[in-house]
């Protein structure tokens, strides 16, 4: 692998998967998670982590925690308490963040208010719901930057009805000008998107 020889290292990852090292079932699934392989596979990757983790591979387990957090909740916890009881310290970090791999936690990632305040604005820019939902509370709806624009504002600018509706429900003002006189709903009205 450290030469790059790819194709000559999965060849080689493959024939010691076979045999049952766990190791090796571990790496080759990292090859088909990177697309190290001849292609990405995610079926082919859960299939080796499997293999690595029912031997007591840490790592797998962990990694299988996160490749299912999204997709298969129960099975992600699973998973990770397998990779905790095998003393990944990657689980037990989790454990600590009460989460699984790769879950976003706004109260726990997001300690400063700042970074609450920007991710709000990214999430209604590009109409993130889960994390809108999360980050938009009453004391932090109208905050607002430099130039007088704040989520709303963002929002009906990017044209994201769900997130300019959510926001308005959250106490949002509609009105607040900014510095150049422009209103969340003056934008909203020369969005190209009528639902907004």
């Amino acid at each position: 692998m450290r030469v790059k020889e790819f194709e000559r290292a999965q060849a080689e990852l493959e024939r010691l998967a076979a045999a049952g090292n766990a190791e090796a079932q571990y790496s080759l699934a990292c090859f088909h998670l990177t697309g190290l392989a001849r292609s990405t596979d995610l079926a082919q990757a859960r299939a080796w982590l499997e293999k690595a983790a029912g031997q007591g591979h840490a790592a797998a387990a962990y990694s299988l925690a996160a490749l299912l957090t999204a997709t298969d909740r129960a099975a992600a916890e699973r998973w990770l308490a397998r990779a905790r009881e095998l003393g990944s310290p990657a689980a037990q970090q989790a454990l600590g963040r009460k989460a699984l791999p790769l879950e976003f936690l706004p109260d726990v990632d997001l300690a400063d208010a700042q970074s609450r305040r920007d991710a709000l604005w990214l999430a209604a820019e590009q109409g993130n719901m889960g994390s809108l939902q999360a980050l938009a509370e009453p004391r932090s709806v109208n905050l607002r930057d430099e130039f007088g624009r704040g989520a709303l504002a963002r929002a009906a600018l990017a044209g994201q009805a769900e997130a300019t509706a959510l926001l308005v429900q959250r106490g949002a003002n509609v009105s607040a000008p900014d510095q150049f006189g422009i209103t969340p709903l003056m934008l909203a009205a020369q969005s190209e998107n009528p639902a907004v």
